[in-house]
């Protein structure tokens, strides 16, 4: 089930069939932009019905999520992240795109990513429009994973 999840998420966001590689808890897949020929990379790991992927598409770094919820693009999404067991950090993000159901949304800033390369759980809790809802997804391989990412966005370590 895990891969087939990755699977339809990397040929939505990629617009191919994924061939990929395994990074701990995470599937990776990484390829050429076909319009700037910079490196796009997306690794997702997937906690029950929700995805998380960290990528770099067109030399930005973002964190983003795939939740099966009701909202609309545009809509804002309020966010609580928790690294482990360390302190509650609030954010901001935006939905953008809504597809039969699945939701997907985008936040993160590069200093957060690159904290996360230290962790092991990420606990997350979103609220659209009111609504919220909490996960939790296991960051084995994350260090490789922010690596991985930042090399492909150029950013120094």
């Amino acid at each position: 089930m895990f891969r087939t999840i990755c699977a339809m998420i990397f040929a939505v966001c990629l617009g191919s069939p994924a061939k990929a590689e395994t990074v701990g808890n995470f599937i990776v897949k990484t390829e050429k932009d076909p319009m700037d020929d910079s490196e796009r990379y997306i690794a997702i790991t997937v906690h029950k019905n929700d995805a998380m992927a960290v990528r770099c598409l067109e030399g930005e770094l973002s964190l983003s999520f795939i939740v099966k919820t009701r909202a609309r693009v545009g809509d804002d999404v309020d966010i609580k992240f928790r690294l482990d067991s360390g302190p509650v950090t609030e954010a901001e993000g935006s939905v953008i795109s809504v597809n039969g159901g699945l939701v997907g949304f985008e936040t993160g800033t590069v200093d957060f990513i690159t904290k996360m390369g230290a962790a092991r759980q990420l606990a997350i809790r979103w609220a659209i429009s009111g609504v919220g809802t909490t996960a939790s997804f296991d960051l084995r391989g994350i260090s490789a994973v922010v690596a991985g990412a930042r090399k492909a966005c150029k950013l120094k370590n």
